[in-house]
């Protein structure tokens, strides 16, 4: 009993890819420059092989490759026993060149540089057949390489689909401390079994790395893991490599980011709303109106989809959309009778001011702009520039229904206000004539559907 423990023990230790993850991890990197990364037994069993390897040989997937093995790819068997000899003696080779046959059949040469595990060779190959590109990529792989083989200080492990750690290198063992018969949700969630989130099962079951970060309960860290599925063993047993990098600095500097983004966000919607209020104080019977528009054009928003990063813009568009009148005498704003042509006139130019004060702010959206287009129609019948349809930017056509419809059921000095029925009456008889119908219909169902304005009118 006790040998057979010892030899199962030693056929797994055999399996051990410890640089099988760091290849997986910076498998981009090679890609880019088109190194081929490949790693296979000394049997000459090709584990791993990245598509710029098996496309530099002829073949169409990587099952291809793997499968034909590596004895199938040298032109002279001999040239890999030499090979195979030099590495086997120095634990290493750069730049070794071979000559080579692609699964059609035609003659290569390529440049291999590679590292002895134990039982596995990990290695980087360029085709220099070219010989006016053999200099350029010849350094390309050696620092490609360099780069690799430094990246061992991260952690390092080789876990079976039962969850059993079955390598760990010596980097992640300092961590971890005794991991002698325990399992990994032991180490990163403090308990029996693993959570239904677990990247092991997902990997083993579609083929595909995948990337979680867990917390690592015995040291408070957080890790970003990559889970990397492996060929089977010889014994079937399904396994998966685990590159374990510590990122818990950089989560606590994008906490502290985050934080800081939050209090410069509530600084900048205090001045928003600062810029508001002062532009109500000089018309107290519109006193929350740009408050009350804002809320609404967000929930029509919401309602017709529109992505969170143009509602932001939206928001602040709606907030200070009156900043305009400003220029307009107040006796004008508050004028208790209907205006003539000439005070009408001046009342107009406030989107054109609007935007004159706002397009000096360099807001992350178009805010400016949306301020200055509230005012258009669809038709064309709108001010200051008589624009149509889709002239006019989706958020300006939300805030311009939203801001007749809060005009309509709010009191002013020259008419009672509507009823909400009345307003969204008058509202959907100009679907589609002044007011876009897709934000009608949004705006009608907010209402159908319970809408109402939170602050007291």
């Amino acid at each position: 009993m006790a040998k057979a423990y010892e030899d199962r023990r030693e056929e797994e230790s055999r399996n051990r890819e410890s640089l099988y993850a760091e290849l997986q991890l910076y498998r981009g990197l090679v890609e880019k420059a088109l190194l081929g990364v490949y790693i296979t037994s000394l049997e000459g069993d090709i584990l791993y092989a990245n598509e710029a390897a098996w496309r530099m040989f002829g073949f169409d997937t990587r099952e291809e490759i793997t499968s034909a093995g590596a004895d199938a790819l040298y032109r002279n068997p001999q040239h890999r026993e030499r090979f195979l000899g030099q590495l086997s003696r120095d634990g290493h080779v750069t730049s070794y060149e071979l000559d080579v046959l692609t699964k059609q059949g035609e003659p290569r040469r390529v440049s291999v540089s590679a590292t002895l595990s134990e039982d596995r060779i990990v290695g980087m190959l360029v085709d220099v057949t070219e010989q006016d590109r053999a200099e350029q990529e010849m350094e390309t792989i050696k620092a490609q390489l360099e780069y690799v083989l430094g990246a061992t200080q991260t952690g390092f492990d080789i876990i079976d689909e039962d969850f059993n750690l079955v390598y760990v290198n010596p980097q992640w063992a300092a961590v971890l401390g005794d991991h002698s018969g325990r399992r990994c949700h032991e180490y990163f969630m403090g308990r029996s079994m693993p959570c239904e989130e677990c990247a092991i099962p997902w990997a083993l079951k579609s083929g595909r790395p995948a990337v979680r970060e867990q917390f690592l309960v015995k040291e408070g860290k957080v890790v970003r893991v990559h889970t990397i599925p492996l060929k089977e063993t010889a014994q079937g047993k399904r396994l998966v490599a685990e590159f374990n990098i510590d990122i818990t600095e950089s989560k606590r500097a994008e906490e502290k980011l985050k934080e800081s983004y939050t209090r410069m966000r509530r600084m900048f919607d205090d001045v928003v709303h600062a810029m508001a209020s002062t532009i109500e104080l000089r018309d107290p019977y519109t006193a929350g109106h740009q408050r009350r528009v804002a809320e609404l054009a967000i929930a029509i928003a919401q309602e017709m989809g529109i992505p969170e990063e143009e509602q932001a813009g939206l928001r602040v568009a709606s907030l200070v959309h009156d900043v305009g009148k400003s220029v307009v005498p107040a006796e004008i704003l508050t004028k208790p009778t209907s205006l003539n042509p000439l005070e009408m006139g001046m009342v107009k130019v406030h989107p054109e001011e609007g935007r004159n004060v706002l397009r000096s702010i360099e807001f992350p959206w178009p805010v400016a702009e949306i301020v200055h287009q509230h005012h258009e129609r669809m038709n064309g019948s709108g001010y200051p520039r008589g624009l149509k349809g889709d002239e006019i930017l989706r958020e300006a056509r939300v805030l311009a229904v939203a801001d007749v419809v809060e005009a309509l059921v709010s009191h002013r000095p020259y008419r009672p206000a509507l009823e909400l029925a009345q307003a969204m009456e008058k509202i959907r008889a100009d679907r589609g004539v002044l007011y876009d119908p897709e934000v009608v219909d949004a705006c009608n169902k907010l209402f159908t559907d319970g809408f109402r304005f939170s602050e007291h009118m």
